[in-house]
């Protein structure tokens, strides 16, 4: 299993001076999970409620993280709710047959026998007559 350091940097607003302000967000990337990662601060009573070690701690991360990648929106498909899809043959509501992982199976109650595959991941739908013959939508 891989395991990689990542960090986001950008800019937030300061609320009480509006003043731009720089931060940087840290991820452990663990197979397909994304786990945020938070850099404590500790607060000496000694030193005026310093933490002098903060800002090493942040540049070590920093040297060993690569930069979190953006997310490309532009291949996401939005969400189709299952229980909402439409026969194009007949006009009625599939009902969903059979899903594992990836796929949603739907069929058509009515005596068209239309089926649908839907999957999960990409947001690709596709219909089929009772011959296995795509139907265009």
């Amino acid at each position: 299993m891989e395991i990689k350091l990542y960090q986001k940097n950008g800019t937030y607003t300061k609320k009480d001076t509006g003043e731009q302000k720089p931060y940087t967000n840290f991820y452990v990337k663990i197979g397909n999970s994304l786990i945020p990662i938070n850099v404590p601060y500790f607060p000496n009573d000694a030193l005026g409620g310093r933490d002098p070690n903060y800002n090493s701690r942040v540049e070590i991360l920093k040297t060993f993280a690569e930069t979190l990648p953006e997310k490309d929106v532009s291949e996401k498909k939005p969400r189709i709710n299952p229980h909402k899809i439409v026969c194009p043959k007949c006009g009625k509501f599939l009902i969903v047959d059979d899903k594992d992982d990836e796929q949603y199976y739907l069929v058509c109650d009515d005596e068209c026998r239309t089926s649908a595959f839907l999957n999960r991941n990409t947001g690709d739908l596709t219909f089929t007559d009772p011959d296995g013959n795509d139907i265009p939508f």
